[in-house]
C-alpha cells in the first residue's frame, strides 16, 4: 500500500516580505535619529573635554616657565622634553621643546601672534623647563594638511631673525604656524571630534580681553549658516567666531 505525504510547508508571500520590511523601515526610522543624537551628544561632550584639556596643558606650562608668560602653539603642546640632542636629529616620537611663543605687542603698533623665539632666549628658558608633553594628541592634521583644508583661513607672513625662517598666521587669530629647522618631523595640530582645527587666540585677539580656544563645532566652519567662510570669519573681534554651534573655553 503506498501513502503520500503532502507537504504543507510554503514560502512567505510577496505581501507578507513587503509587511515585514515596512516594520523594519518604521523601525529604523525611530532608532537611527535617537543613535544619531547619542553620537552627537558625545562628540559634543568629547569636544568640551578637550577643550578643558587644552587650557589645562597652558595652565602647565606656565606653571613651568619662568614668568608664567610662554605661550606656545597648539602643535607643540604634545612636544617632548629632550636632555640631549647631541644626535640632533628628531622624529614624530621625540619633538623639539617649541621655538615659539605668543608675542603680546601692544595693540595699535605691530600685530600680536606667535613669533621665533630669539636663540638666546629659548636657550635660557624653554629646555630646562619644558617638561613635556603636556597633552596627548590623538587626532590631528599636518600643518601640511592643515593648509591645504583651510586655505581661505589664513594668511602667510614670513619673518627671519637669525635662526631660522618662520611662517606664522597674521594677527587675525591664527591657525597654524610651521617652523623650518634642520630637525626634520611631522608637527601634530590637534582637532576636534568632527575633523577640524581647533582654534587658540591671545588676548589682544579677543572681546573677552583673555585667551580663548575655540572648537568650530559639529558644521566646522566659524558661527552657524556660513557655506563660504572668509580669513575674516575666523576672527574673534569679528563676532562671527563663537556663535553658532561653536564651542569655547576663556581663561
Amino acid at each position: 500500500m503506498i501513502h503520500f505525504t503532502q507537504n504543507n510547508r510554503r514560502g512567505f508571500t510577496a505581501i507578507e516580505i513587503a509587511m515585514v520590511a515596512t516594520v523594519i523601515a518604521i523601525l529604523a526610522l525611530l532608532i537611527l535619529p535617537v543613535f544619531r543624537q547619542r553620537a552627537e551628544e558625545a562628540r559634543l561632550a568629547a569636544a568640551q573635554d578637550e577643550l578643558a584639556s587644552i587650557v589645562k596643558s597652558y595652565l602647565l606650562i606656565e606653571a613651568d616657565m619662568p614668568g608664567g608668560n610662554f605661550f606656545p602653539r597648539l602643535s607643540d603642546l604634545d612636544n617632548r622634553t629632550i636632555p640631549n640632542k647631541s644626535a640632533g636629529v628628531n622624529d614624530v616620537a621625540d619633538l623639539d621643546p617649541p621655538r615659539a611663543s605668543w608675542n603680546p605687542i601692544v595693540p595699535g603698533t605691530t600685530v600680536a601672534g606667535f613669533q621665533l623665539l630669539t636663540e638666546a632666549s629659548y636657550n635660557a628658558t624653554v629646555p630646562a623647563n619644558w617638561l613635556g608633553p603636556y597633552a596627548a594628541v590623538k587626532n590631528f592634521l599636518t600643518l601640511d594638511d592643515l593648509d591645504l583644508a583651510y586655505p581661505q583661513a589664513v594668511t602667510h607672513a614670513t619673518l627671519n631673525n637669525g635662526t631660522g625662517n618662520v611662517t606664522i598666521v597674521s594677527g587675525q587669530g591664527p591657525i597654524w604656524i610651521y617652523d623650518n629647522y634642520d630637525e626634520v618631523f611631522v608637527d601634530r595640530y590637534p582637532i576636534d571630534p568632527w575633523g577640524s582645527p581647533y582654534l587658540i587666540f591671545g588676548q589682544e585677539e579677543t572681546i573677552y580681553n583673555a585667551r580663548v580656544v575655540f572648537s568650530m563645532g559639529p558644521d566646522g566652519v566659524p558661527g552657524e549658516n556660513n557655506p563660504n567662510p572668509t580669513a575674516a570669519d575666523y576672527d574673534r573681534k569679528t563676532g562671527v567666531l563663537g556663535t553658532g554651534d561653536d564651542l569655547s573655553f576663556t581663561f
